[in-house]
């Protein structure tokens, strides 16, 4: 599946890793170089759009979500196992042959970044998901105040604000 010279560069493959407090699991997740990939097998030869925007929405909460992904790239690949070479690139998401998926290792392991190691990545606590909204609103009804939301912060002022008002003042009366 992978050519001898990638081989070396792969430090860990993650094989149907559950993104934490969903039930959503990519099939492989390869931590290589300074980057990682995230892989969709699908035993067709041609991939529906459902397929693609799967892979590409594992790679984005990743990359949104996961604290060793924010600042390194995360691909997005789908392989329909009968198809061979490089397929096709639709937005993110590069769909291949297993033939081809060495290439993409060499792409992602040519980056000058630090490597994503295993434990690091596997670690409880770093997936931080958004919480749900009534998460959100019993914590800060509990603790007065309300944990940082990751990457939504810049756009979520208004509506933070207006949920800490109500909150507040459900919690005099």
């Amino acid at each position: 599946m992978f050519a001898t010279t990638s081989l070396s560069t792969i430090l860990s493959a993650i094989l149907e890793y559950e993104l934490p407090m969903e039930s959503r699991r990519p099939d492989a997740i390869l931590l290589v170089g300074g980057g990682l990939l995230v892989i969709e097998l699908k035993g067709k030869l041609g991939p529906s759009q459902a397929d693609i925007d799967q892979a590409a929405a594992y790679a984005r909460d990743l990359q949104c979500y996961h604290r060793d992904c924010e600042d390194r790239p995360v691909v997005p690949v789908l392989i329909p196992t009968p198809a061979q070479g490089y397929v096709r690139r639709e937005g993110a998401v590069h769909i291949v042959g297993l033939d081809a998926l060495d290439g993409l290792v060499e792409q992602i392991t040519n980056l000058d970044l630090p490597c994503v190691y295993r434990a690091s990545f596997l670690d409880e606590n770093a997936y931080r998901p958004l919480p749900t909204l009534v998460k959100a609103a019993r914590e800060l009804f509990l603790n007065g105040e309300l944990r940082r939301i990751n990457r939504a912060t810049a756009a979520t002022p208004p509506a933070v604000e207006t949920i800490r008002q109500i909150v507040h003042e459900a919690r005099t009366r």
